[in-house]
């Protein structure tokens, strides 16, 4: 049976981008903007001078450009700081370049130099193009295509409470087509196309190290027909990408590991015990403390309930995923990591088979969903 992929896209983005509407009225209204921090001018030390970011002020496009949108733009802008390490100051260097070099790209080539306008269009595309290929996936999985709906594992996506990031200025949806490609070609045996993913996840998120899973499965299970000449192809078309990264940032700033400096020196990130961390956060009984705790309970929860039911490498790496947050110290933006965690879906797909409980399950979706919507806009902090 075919299924409607462009209508539930269609429909479902159509929607968030009213409620986003609606709640520009309302932000506007009650002018909470600078109030919680999200400010629409922000400036950038980029080492030798400074760069001045500005919010668009049309709506359609300022809905989809809240928080870190600004450093995204930043450097698909006016590339990377030359601040050297250690660093001083918070500069975009925290930031990973896969998603802002093709904002690049597509501004100059299509968009006549329009950033935020190429950024809104690439990540609806890459979201389309994620769920095309998530039903590919789950077609060609043994484990999956007899014992899972498409239908469902897509409405689970659209609907998640946070999925209005894979429609923003963010990488979400060109990680979670990059994850879905990954496990794609090693599913269908194409090894290199999935190294070669796998280096471009790898410059979009920090969790595209743990795609990784997948290959290393498949080449250990086919180690007796995998030669050493492919094995080594494939190390290298694996490390290619990040290794040229290190080496650009290091013309940049004189520091080819800068990203993790920066992450470290400014964004408090540090090893730790990842149940501590999450155990401290829920039992802080802060607001925004507990939101982001939820995510990642709820995540654990389904993939131990889902966990039999579905290939080990989706397990693992959901588990790598969601726990590298808390594993770093901090929790902030688990709510939006895991909205471009495409296991998450399939996980609740083949554990959901009663269909009034999969209805409340849609309506709780959509529910917590509008209300996220609102304190986006307003550039709370409290949904990011």
């Amino acid at each position: 049976m075919k299924t409607p992929l462009f209508s539930y896209f269609i429909l479902n983005r159509l929607l968030i981008l009213l409620l986003g509407l609606f709640s520009t009225v309302l932000v506007a209204h009650l002018q909470t903007k600078n109030i919680h921090g999200d400010r629409p001018i922000w400036h950038f030390y980029q080492g030798d001078h400074t760069y001045t970011y500005i919010q668009p002020d049309n709506p359609l496009v300022s809905i989809w450009s809240v928080w870190d949108t600004k450093r995204y733009i930043s450097i698909a802008e006016d590339g990377y700081s030359a601040q050297p390490y250690p660093y001083a100051k918070e500069d975009n260097k925290g930031f990973l370049p896969m998603y802002p070099l093709l904002m690049y790209i597509f501004s100059h080539a299509i968009f006549s130099g329009n950033t935020h306008v190429a950024g809104i269009f690439l990540s609806n595309v890459f979201l389309l193009l994620a769920l095309y290929y998530l039903v590919q996936l789950i077609r060609s999985e043994p484990k999956l295509k007899h014992g899972v709906q498409e239908k469902e594992v897509l409405l689970y996506t659209l609907l998640f409470p946070t999925s209005y990031y894979l429609s923003a200025i963010y990488p979400e949806s060109l990680f979670l087509l990059l994850s879905i490609l990954v496990f794609y070609c090693v599913r269908i045996e194409k090894i290199f196309l999935a190294c070669l993913f796998f280096g471009i996840a790898c410059l979009t998120k920090t969790f595209g190290i743990f795609l990784c899973i997948p290959i290393i499965f498949f080449l250990f299970q086919h180690r007796h027909r995998v030669s050493l000449s492919k094995l080594l192809l494939y190390t290298g078309t694996l490390f290619a990408l990040p290794i040229l990264y290190c080496l650009h940032m290091y013309s940049v700033s004189g520091d080819p590991l800068a990203y993790i400096h920066m992450q470290q020196t400014h964004f408090r990130h540090i090893w730790a015990e990842p149940f501590t961390v999450l155990i401290k956060n829920i039992i802080s009984m802060n607001p925004y403390s507990l939101w982001t705790s939820s995510f990642i309970v709820f995540g654990l929860a389904t993939l131990g309930l889902a966990s039999r039911k579905i290939p080990i490498t989706y397990t693992l790496f959901g588990l790598s995923y969601i726990l590298f947050t808390p594993l770093t110290g901090v929790i902030e933006g688990s709510s939006r990591y895991i909205a471009s965690l495409f296991v998450i879906p399939i996980a609740l797909a083949v554990c959901i088979k009663n269909e009034d409980v999969r209805n409340m399950v849609y309506i709780l979706f959509a529910t917590v969903q509008g209300f996220a919507i609102f304190w986006w806009v307003a550039g709370a902090g409290f949904t990011s």
